[in-house]
């Protein structure tokens, strides 16, 4: 079977892409500009271009996308999902964002409009969700916030600082390759239709991750520092991980066991610990300076 990605450029979708090449896979990818990707055959194009959807679907059975903060994000999404849907493919596979995995049309309903309050900047990637549950064979991948938010941050972790402002209440995070997986399962395996929480085994707060970092580095980190400043995104970006800051500083996201259940029995194996992120990091990073 062909598989189509779209946001293989993105942490998501790249260890997607790595998974599925590993495997042996047919892989095709959409990108926008001619983009060189071992083992992947591209068609450059936009979600917003229905010509360039229609090739890269093309032959395509399998279907898994990533929705990028934008102003248009719904409607992209949605265009993507119908032409999916017009080309027959057999499943689609839709990393969204982190909520109990509810599927009953009402009980979702009232949920997405609770989360819209608590955090509006997600009111789009909720309602491709809702449209992708509506669709082709969906597998609808509900991950918590990514071990790999850290990589934007090295920097600054490096000297001292770690300015990722989850806050004191504790975060569940995962490992980015742990939803790889499970986006290969549900492509590639005998995941039946639904939705399903990918999250990593503990929550923690922003005081634990710097505290984990100086173990590892063997120097001191403290939390705190600018964001912003450290992670050198553009404007939209800086602004949609502060608003998730504000969100996760108010409420946190505990972890629940019946999801940490729920997620090792769809990787076949327990979630990767974020300690272990962190070394494996800390030893890539330590690689890298030799090298040089």
């Amino acid at each position: 079977m062909k598989t189509l990605l779209v946001g293989v450029t993105g942490t998501v979708g790249e260890a997607v892409a790595r998974r599925l090449v590993a495997a042996k896979a047919d892989v095709r990818a959409l990108v926008r500009k001619p983009t060189a990707i071992a083992g992947v055959e591209t068609v450059v194009g936009t979600l917003e271009d229905r010509a360039s959807l229609a090739r890269a679907l093309d032959g395509v059975q399998r279907v898994f996308f990533v929705t990028p903060h934008a102003p248009n994000e719904e409607a992209i999404g949605n265009a993507l999902v119908e032409a999916a849907e017009a080309a027959r493919v057999n499943r689609i596979v839709f990393s969204a964002a982190y909520s109990p995995p509810v599927w009953n049309r009402a009980a979702l309903w009232l949920l997405h409009a609770a989360l819209g309050v608590i955090g509006p900047h997600y009111r789009a990637k909720l309602a491709v969700a809702r449209r992708v549950r509506r669709s082709i064979d969906p597998v609808l991948l509900l991950p918590s916030n990514f071990y790999q938010n850290d990589d934007l941050l090295l920097a600054a972790i490096r000297g001292g600082q770690y300015p990722q402002a989850i806050g004191a209440r504790g975060v569940n995070r995962v490992d980015v390759e742990d939803i790889a997986v499970a986006a290969e399962r549900a492509l590639l395996g005998d995941v039946r239709a639904g939705a399903y929480v990918v999250v990593g085994p503990r929550s923690y707060t922003q005081a634990e991750c710097a505290e984990i970092w100086s173990e590892a580095l063997g120097r001191r980190v403290v939390a705190g520092g600018e964001f912003g400043a450290a992670a050198k995104l553009d404007e939209q970006k800086t602004r949609d991980f502060e608003r998730t800051f504000r969100v996760l500083q108010k409420y946190g996201v505990p972890t629940k066991v019946h999801e940490v259940e729920a997620t090792t029995k769809l990787l076949g194996r327990a979630p990767r610990r974020y300690e272990d992120y962190v070394r494996s990091r800390c030893a890539v990073e330590e690689r890298r300076e030799h090298a040089v």
